[in-house]
């Protein structure tokens, strides 16, 4: 009786051994950790004491998870061309929307290692990427911030092997001058209505204009999503070698009416796309290409690409221009392309051409499908 006694208890405390091994286990590595380069003796409790106890080009390591109680991700920035690795997943968690993230300057880097992922929740701005600053590769997930900015460089090895999800309800503040992606996957969802109930989706796209906000875009290699996102107007396209899918349904301000806009008074010139493969979903005016034939040069030229327009519409909005290619007072090249128009309703057309000095050119192995209904471009 007595060993059998002894024996229960030996197994129990060795039973509970093994769960308070376990616990300490989950604890490290839920705990958030911070060092400089190779030497984890030392740890910061913040980013900014990394950076200040750090030197140019030093390499700041970081893992586990900062709950809402940490300071560690408040108002950070890494400067001075120092790089920002996440070893491990990494969970960065704010409950003060007033509250910025973390600021990556110009000539330092943020990545990943290890097949790891960074996810930010909570903040006002959760990332600037200052120009000059590049994004390499890793899996990063925003969520619930306001506000995500990549001003900088989005460069990474594969599509599959840097990945950016941002799910807010505005991407306003996005980029600024030249949205630069290369061999990278974005993700923009504006669909889901805030988990917090602070505010719902609106899906706004950064304002742009002459100067410093000319929202050019560089891509190259890139898989592009948006869902719920408002029409928007941009500066210069230069897209090769990618893949475009945005979907413009979904409770935001422009109604779920969509439309992608190159306007001279934004920057005149030539945007190209060159193999690429571009779907936009859910348009009221497909691509827009408006300039001024008396004062500037626009133009979009397509070449060996498949661009495709699921267009909506009503008979009002077919007599003011929905279509899948609107041109007015710019030219347009086709070349080698297969340009799909599918319509929704029985209004619209693939091409609506208007104002004096507007062209469109179409060569080469050149393919346009319209729906059987459609007895015109």
């Amino acid at each position: 009786m007595i060993r059998r006694i002894l024996g229960f208890l030996l197994s129990l405390f060795l039973g509970l051994g093994n769960v308070f091994s376990f616990a300490s286990y989950v604890s490290a590595e839920e705990s958030g950790k911070i060092w400089l380069n190779d030497d984890e003796t030392v740890t910061y409790a913040t980013i900014n004491d990394a950076v200040a106890a750090g030197n140019t080009g030093d390499t700041i390591h970081v893992s586990g998870t900062f709950d809402a109680t940490n300071t560690a991700f408040r108002n950070a920035v890494v400067n001075n061309d120092m790089t920002l690795e996440f070893v491990g997943d990494t969970l960065i968690l704010s409950d003060n929307d007033l509250q910025n993230g973390l600021t990556i300057a110009s000539g330092s880097h943020i990545r990943t290692v290890n097949g790891s992922s960074v996810t930010m929740k909570g903040f006002k701005k959760a990332l600037n990427l200052q120009v000059g600053a590049e994004m390499n590769d890793g899996i990063y997930t925003f969520e619930n911030n306001e506000q995500v900015s990549l001003n900088g460089f989005i460069n990474g090895s594969a599509r599959e092997n840097l990945v950016v999800n941002i799910t807010s309800n505005s991407f306003s503040k996005l980029y600024k001058d030249n949205f630069h992606v290369e061999n990278a996957t974005v993700k923009l969802n504006a669909t889901p209505i805030r988990t917090d109930g602070v505010y719902y989706p609106l899906g706004i796209m950064p304002y742009v204009s002459a100067g410093s906000n000319q929202g050019a875009y560089n891509f190259k290699n890139v898989y592009f999503e948006a869902r719920g996102i408002t029409g928007y107007e941009v500066g210069k396209w230069k897209i090769e070698d990618s893949l475009i899918d945005i979907d413009y349904s979904g409770d935001n301000s422009s109604g779920g009416v969509g439309y992608i806009q190159f306007n001279s008074h934004v920057a005149a010139g030539v945007s190209t796309i060159k193999n690429t493969n571009l779907h936009l979903k859910n348009v009221a005016y497909g691509l827009s290409v408006l300039g001024d034939s008396n004062t500037s040069t626009m133009e979009l030229d397509i070449d060996n690409s498949v661009v495709t327009f699921d267009a909506i519409g009503s008979e009002k909005d077919s007599s003011v221009g929905n279509s899948g290619i609107q041109i007015s007072g710019a030219k347009v090249k086709i070349n080698d392309s297969v340009i799909n128009y599918n319509r929704l309703t029985p209004y619209g057309t693939s091409f609506y051409i208007i104002d004096e000095g507007s062209q469109l050119e179409v060569t080469g192995d050149t393919i346009i499908n319209t729906p059987d209904s459609l007895d015109a471009l």
